[in-house]
């Protein structure tokens, strides 16, 4: 007979911080490895890939597990996880793009990751040759 706390465990995967995966973004194929997805502990991106549930999650034809997201925004976020330093968190910086500020808010929320949005007081906008930036 199996115990509980073996059959929960039979669902884990073997992983290693060192793992490729490649996601489908919106359509987009994006490679990381698994460290960068997994670096902000009880976000939604760690819970996926602690080995527990990457079996369960939505994947396309090809296996990639599928993310509808923006791609260029996830490609925002992703950038900012590599360097992201646990002993050292930092808010993510908004794309530059104000139209795409509400819409990456939204992807942090929907990944668990609202504590790391900046807040408003420190948004500046900036006007260049018509242009308007955030950062």
């Amino acid at each position: 007979m199996t115990t509980p706390s073996k059959k929960k465990n039979s669902y884990r995967i073997a992983i290693d911080n060192t793992d490729v995966i490649q996601l489908n973004v919106g359509g987009e194929i994006i490679t990381t490895i698994r460290e960068t997805l997994i670096c902000i502990p009880k976000s939604i991106l760690s819970i996926i890939f602690n080995g527990q549930w990457e079996r369960k999650i939505q994947r396309d034809r090809n296996g990639n597990i599928f993310f509808d997201f923006n791609p260029v925004l996830f490609r925002h976020l992703l950038d900012q996880l590599q360097i992201f330093d646990k002993n050292n968190p930092m808010d993510f910086s908004p794309p530059l793009d104000p139209l795409l500020v509400e819409p990456f808010k939204k992807m942090l929320r929907k990944l668990g990751l609202e504590q790391y949005l900046p807040l408003e007081k420190d948004v500046i906008n900036f006007n260049i040759a018509g242009k308007i930036l955030t950062h």
